[in-house]
């Protein structure tokens, strides 16, 4: 009987900490998806695409993965704080990765068209 006590009490200790965890990182998922707009803002210049584009990809890739991994996380551990903790941010951290994949494999700006003749003015 006595352990099943310290089993409970461990296990509201874990639930409080998980949601506090969960509570913190609703802000700091906020701050992540600003550093990671911010990020991938100079690659699509390099790149030569639309800068708000790739903004909104990256911000649509982390929601649709995060939501998606947590429903995964919840079908398996039947915990909703713990699935989105252990399976939401990190799918939703590879969506980032994709999307920026996908814009470093396009051709880099070409500024050709614009160079031409420049040596004939020097």
């Amino acid at each position: 009987m006595v352990g099943l006590f310290y089993a409970s009490f461990y296990w509201e200790i874990y639930v409080g900490v998980v949601y506090l965890f969960y509570k913190q990182t609703t802000m700091l998922e906020i701050f992540i998806i600003i550093t990671l707009c911010r990020k991938i803002e100079p690659l699509a210049i390099l790149k030569g695409q639309r800068v708000n584009r790739w903004k909104l990809w990256v911000v649509l890739a982390w929601f649709f993965a995060e939501f998606l991994g947590a429903f995964i996380g919840y079908m398996i551990t039947n915990d909703t704080i713990l699935s989105v903790i252990l399976f939401g941010y990190p799918a939703a951290y590879v969506s980032y990765m994709l999307v920026k994949k996908r814009l470093s494999a396009m051709p880099d700006k070409d500024d050709w068209a614009e160079t031409i003749g420049s040596e004939l003015n020097n």
